[in-house]
């Protein structure tokens, strides 16, 4: 890229002074360095980087929605205000940068341009599509990183660190927690949860993501909302806690479209729990997961119970009466003699467990009880039968 383009294109960027030319010369750059290395190594060190998150921070901080989700006061499909098309180019302009790979990673992270992208990811502050493509460049920043050679000023571990504080952790539960409508706020759930994938390592991080409320919860309430699009939901669910129906109906997701993907859930659910039965716990004590898959007291068909009765196996092996989940399986004899099963202990009361109450009980728990919070040795919690 010659020296008289690069100081044609910067000095559009730099005299642009209403959202519509700031949004043109962003466009402009865009287009000019998509898939040329070259182009993109001459105009970072000519300094394009300053007024790219120049524009990009003063377009962030000018407009605000007051709290409210942007994607509940306007259809995706809208035409973009002047300072949400700023902040759409500038966010592609460094991500087609950050492209280029890890060389680009130390002035992009000097000239704080991964901390103006964050910035742009809030649902509530910004479109489904600004949101979306801050995704896309977090990600594409992750590849980067991935890769970084050692010593280099972001690497993983550093943004992993920036990503996973308050504020953009509450981003990413409002990303996780987003009525699935269309294909746009889909593709932002399989983003943020590969994000999370991908860079929750730390121990400290797993533990900010499964605090109470929060994403391990988020989690959670997507692998449900499989469940129920699958079918999948305990027989009796629905009734199983007459005495709390409206907090059960609270707590059920909607179905899971036919499209979307489960793996990139699986795969962030098994990170932030990591070895720690404890964040296992949490995570099957999550009010979503005890909405479809309750505690309850279920009574199995009269055929169904005979056959059971007829293989002596009319309550488990430790006394407990079988749920739901144990009578879809076909009746097996247990190994040993009939004499043996009587000497084990009596069967102990079962009590349905409300979703409400379960779950607050574990939530009161203070994060540092937890014996295995920091690694899987630790003695695992009560299950939710034996609380009552």
């Amino acid at each position: 890229m010659g020296d008289h383009e690069t100081s044609m294109l910067l000095a559009q960027l730099r005299s642009a002074s209403s959202y519509s030319e700031q949004a043109a010369a962003l466009r402009s750059l865009k287009n000019e360095i998509v898939g040329h290395t070259q182009k993109k190594e001459a105009l970072v060190a000519a300094g394009v980087l300053e007024p790219i998150v120049r524009m990009l921070s003063a377009s962030s901080s000018s407009s605000k929605l007051n709290g409210k989700d942007s994607r509940f006061n306007a259809a995706p499909t809208r035409t973009p205000t002047e300072e949400e098309a700023v902040r759409l180019q500038a966010v592609q302009a460094l991500s087609t940068i950050a492209s280029g790979g890890s060389p680009f990673l130390p002035p992009l992270h000097a000239t704080g341009s991964i901390s103006a992208i964050l910035a742009t990811l809030s649902p509530l502050n910004n479109s489904p599509h600004v949101v979306y493509a801050s995704l896309r460049a977090l990600t594409i920043l992750a590849d980067a990183a991935a890769v970084a050679p050692a010593g280099s000023p972001c690497d993983l571990q550093i943004l992993a660190d920036s990503l996973f504080i308050p504020a953009h952790i509450h981003s990413l539960q409002s990303i996780l927690l987003a009525a699935p409508h269309d294909s746009l706020t889909q593709s932002q759930i399989t983003l943020a949860a590969d994000l999370i994938s991908r860079l929750c390592h730390d121990v400290n991080h797993k533990l900010a993501l499964s605090k109470a409320n929060g994403i391990l919860d988020a989690l959670a309430t997507r692998l449900a909302g499989f469940i129920i699009s699958d079918g999948l939901v305990i027989p009796g669910a629905e009734w199983s806690d007459k005495g709390q129906q409206g907090d059960a109906a609270d707590c059920i997701p909607v179905p899971a479209p036919r499209l979307a993907k489960i793996a990139p859930i699986l795969n962030a659910i098994a990170v932030v729990i990591g070895d720690s039965r404890y964040r296992a716990f949490m995570l099957l004590t999550s009010p979503a997961i005890l909405a479809v898959l309750p505690v309850a007291q279920f009574i199995p068909a009269q055929a169904v119970r005979a056959a059971w009765q007829v293989a002596g196996l009319s309550t488990s092996g430790n006394g407990e009466s079988l749920g739901a989940m144990d009578y879809l399986l076909p009746p097996m004899p247990q190994r040993g003699s009939r004499r043996a099963r009587r000497k084990s202990a009596e069967p102990k009361e079962r009590k349905a467990t409300s979703i409400t109450s379960v779950h607050e009980h574990i939530r009161s728990e203070s994060y540092g009880q937890g014996a295995d919070s920091q690694s899987g040795d630790g003695d695992l919690p009560e299950s939710p039968s034996s609380r009552i």
